[in-house]
């Protein structure tokens, strides 16, 4: 039997409409699949961003925290150099303090100004630098002066070696040495201050001129030099003990006699001795109380 045709002007379901009906739902719920789909991707794209923030400011964190040590290290390590340097000040202080002793006891010796000047280079080579450019003739001199400036010194003659060096520097000055004239006048300060460091310091100095000399008037005394020899001969030829005041100020000054020692030297030869006789050798190193005793 024949069904009669379906009459869509009536409230029947139009299957055109319906499959658009369809169709326009599904593009909704892949609309709404697709937003949850964009929601989705930029709650990531936020949480991404969130951890990278979170990232940069832990890294952050790192980097302040770093120039932090940095600064506390930089700080410590000043610290540290500045203890350093200032124990360092401390020991060479003390250094000078056991060597001037030294000197003042009569004790030092070449070793021990050695033994100095290994330890300190700086100075022994701050000390060397003014005669670096000397001439020959020049360190002569130089140790001459020196050493005549020690034997004062270890006389017991501080005023006559600040003369001396006082002579110096003037020399100095007139020759267009200013550097020698300011050491000269800085060692003349401190043996007016403390005789012992000024004798000291010109060891230190005649080490760093002439080592062979240095080691003869603080060392083996058989190297002596021959200006040096001409003056202890010419003084026990005119009868001084080594040792005796008159010995001491006669080499000090450089073969002045002394007044004590030309009043001896009348009586010596009132007494008939001719001078360079044992007898007057004797009269003069006992002063006389020699004659007496025999006497």
């Amino acid at each position: 039997m024949l069904q009669a045709p379906v009459d869509y002007s009536i409230n029947a379901a139009n299957p055109m409409e319906t499959g658009l009906a369809g169709f326009a739902m599904g593009q909704q719920m892949r609309g709404n699949e697709q937003n949850m789909r964009g929601e989705e991707q930029r709650q990531a794209l936020l949480a991404q961003e969130g951890l990278r923030a979170e990232t940069q400011f832990g890294q952050q964190n790192i980097l302040f925290d770093q120039a932090q040590q940095d600064r506390l290290q930089a700080q410590e390590d000043a610290l540290a150099a500045a203890e350093k340097e200032e124990a360092l000040a401390r020991q060479t202080l003390a250094d000078k303090g056991a060597l001037v002793e030294l000197v003042r006891s009569g004790k030092a010796g070449a070793a021990d100004f050695f033994e100095f000047s290994a330890k300190y280079p700086d100075i022994a080579e701050e000390l060397k630098a003014p005669f670096d450019g000397y001439t020959a003739e020049q360190r002569k001199s130089t140790v001459f002066d020196l050493r005549r400036a020690g034997m004062a010194l270890k006389s017991g003659k501080p005023e006559i070696a600040i003369q001396m060096l006082e002579d110096r520097a003037i020399a100095a000055e007139n020759s267009g040495d200013p550097e020698q004239a300011d050491m000269a006048r800085a060692t003349i300060e401190m043996l007016k201050t403390d005789p012992a460091a000024g004798q000291a310091l010109l060891g230190l100095i005649l080490q760093s001129v002439d080592e062979d000399a240095f080691k003869a008037d603080y060392g083996d005394q058989a190297a002596l030099p021959a200006d040096v020899q001409s003056l202890q001969w010419r003084a026990k030829q005119a009868g001084l003990a080594e040792g005796t005041p008159e010995y001491k100020e006669f080499i000090g000054t450089g073969g002045s006699v002394p007044a004590n020692f030309a009043a001896l030297d009348k009586q010596a030869k009132a007494a008939g001795y001719e001078p360079g006789t044992p007898e007057y050798k004797n009269f003069m190193a006992t002063r006389g109380e020699g004659e007496k005793e025999a006497a």
